[in-house]
């Protein structure tokens, strides 16, 4: 968790963004600036009229989940014990790391990290990127965010059809999604169902009707095999642009030669033969160390 409010909070809200996109009635207003939907709106109480229209809307669906319910009422505690705690005590625990640099790594930044990422569909997507599907709204399609949201930066495409799961119109494999790849998991284990998503012709027609469609030409003429690549190419660069604190942490730790993997010297004997001749490839020669 990134103390960002409860499911049923967000849900809320998020209704509300839609009902009335850029208007004063939206909690997350874009029209008031790039910084104010960025993370202004999160740190202002909400406007009267936001709390007025927001009423107007029905939520009976989710205060009568008693999930979501219990998860709103204790949810202060609960943020503190998966979000701050846990995430704390387990690199401590498991490979004894000091408290001190799990706390700060594991909590406050990665909060902070993970934050301004997701912060990104509320300002970045609302101002700079393509409007291939309505070019007459502000959401757009931006990459960036895509990448640092893991698969919400297809805005433009979300707010012309928000009743579609997947928020956007390619299957997960042919560009960087993993929002969808987890909703797909979680059908196939059943519990995730009825699934929405506008067909084909409608997409199309709403395209020709108010969105750009010369935008789409050449994507339509791409054959499959060059789908399957690009969809390759696509997953690449997004796992490495959402993980770049991951990423960076391991550059650092390469360039200054220090241990990257440590594991309980008690699975030496059955992961010691596998994994020790990695560490052949790593410049202070201790990839993998056994404690």
């Amino acid at each position: 968790t990134t103390f960002n409010g409860s499911a049923l909070a967000y849900a809320r809200d998020h209704r509300t963004h839609h009902k009335w996109t850029d208007q004063e009635q939206d909690p997350k207003n874009p029209s008031r600036g790039m910084f104010y939907a960025h993370i202004g709106w999160w740190l202002l109480k909400k406007k009267d009229i936001v709390k007025h229209y927001g009423k107007k809307l029905p939520f009976d669906d989710l205060y009568d989940d008693p999930l979501l319910k219990f998860q709103h009422k204790f949810y202060i505690p609960l943020a503190f014990v998966f979000g701050l705690v846990l995430p704390t005590i387990i690199p401590w625990c498991l490979w004894r790391e000091s408290l001190l640099t799990a706390f700060l790594l594991l909590g406050p930044l990665r909060i902070c990290v993970v934050l301004h990422h997701l912060f990104t569909v509320n300002s970045l997507a609302h101002y700079v990127g393509w409007r291939p599907y309505d070019r007459f709204m502000r959401p757009t399609e931006n990459r960036l965010v895509i990448y640092l949201s893991l698969g919400e930066g297809n805005h433009n495409y979300h707010h012309t059809f928000p009743w579609d799961y997947a928020s956007g119109e390619t299957a997960f494999w042919e560009s960087y999604n993993p929002s969808t790849l987890f909703i797909h998991f979680f059908r196939c284990i059943g519990l995730a169902y009825d699934l929405k998503k506008p067909s084909a012709e409608l997409i199309q027609q709403v395209i020709e009707r108010k969105g750009i469609p010369e935008y789409f030409a050449k994507r339509n003429n791409k054959n499959l095999c060059y789908r399957i690549i690009r969809g390759g190419l696509d997953w690449t660069v997004g796992l490495m642009t959402s993980l770049w604190t991951v990423v960076a942490i391991i550059v650092f730790k390469a360039l200054t030669a220090q241990n990257m993997i440590l594991i309980d010297n008690r699975l030496e004997p059955y992961l010691g033969p596998y994994l020790l001749d990695l560490n052949n490839y790593w410049p202070s020669g201790n990839l993998i160390v056994f404690y």
